[in-house]
């Protein structure tokens, strides 16, 4: 996924998350610093956060735990790929 952080939001994180199972089992990826001003391409090996066989949901998390922003930051170009075999 592709996610564009304006320049003025400093600080900024993003991570791929997933909830599994029947108890909406959270994991999610390593974070991602986000480079204001530009997009950022965040990756994961989705085998890597649990049982994906059984996803309820899934999405991308972006924020700060030290810099207040109210503006948009986007997200482009979702994409699930299978393993190479």
């Amino acid at each position: 996924v592709d996610v564009y952080d304006p320049a003025e939001a400093t600080n900024f994180l993003a991570q791929i998350f997933v909830k599994t199972r029947e108890e909406w089992t959270w994991a999610n990826s390593t974070d991602v610093s986000l480079t204001p001003g530009e997009w950022t391409t965040v990756t994961t090996d989705l085998s890597a956060l649990g049982e994906i066989a059984n996803v309820r949901e899934g999405g991308v998390k972006v924020g700060s735990g030290s810099t207040a922003f109210t503006g948009d930051v986007f997200i482009d170009n979702l994409m699930l790929n299978a393993p190479a075999e």
